[in-house]
């Protein structure tokens, strides 16, 4: 069988965005020794030590000012989106039991959260698809 429809978020009752994996701690940089191009999440990662890719929100970054999580854990009400959200629950590849510098900062990729929100509630301007040439 087949159905061909379009569907509207209008339409639905309910509609929830979970995501996984934000606020990474400290997240890895990626750098290209080889001799060819390498496409990934992060981007195009130029051979040869072309370029360096990264993300991190730097002096904003939520678990980098709350290294312990004293403040930020289930339930904290965040902005996501354009709207309005919640942490979750720890996020995937959630390490906090690492090396960490005399601030309490890790020295190594360690915390992240699970978010997630009422997507009806969010405003597109805030939350937009994206691909990655040659990724996926």
């Amino acid at each position: 069988k087949k159905v061909d429809t379009i569907i509207k978020l209008e339409d639905l009752n309910e509609a929830v965005l979970f995501n996984p994996r934000n606020a990474y701690q400290n997240y890895n940089c990626a750098i290209n020794l080889s001799d060819r191009t390498i496409y990934t999440y992060m981007g195009i990662v130029k051979p040869n030590l072309g370029n360096a890719s990264y993300s991190t929100s730097g002096q904003l970054s939520p678990l980098l000012n709350d290294p312990y999580y004293k403040t930020i854990g289930v339930g904290t009400r965040i902005f996501l989106g354009g709207g309005i959200g919640y942490v979750a629950w720890n996020g995937t590849q959630h390490h906090p039991n690492v090396l960490r510098g005399e601030n309490g900062v890790p020295k190594v990729g360690a915390g992240t959260l699970a978010v997630i929100g009422d997507l009806k509630q969010m405003d597109p301007n805030w939350l937009v698809g994206l691909s990655y040439i040659g990724y996926g």
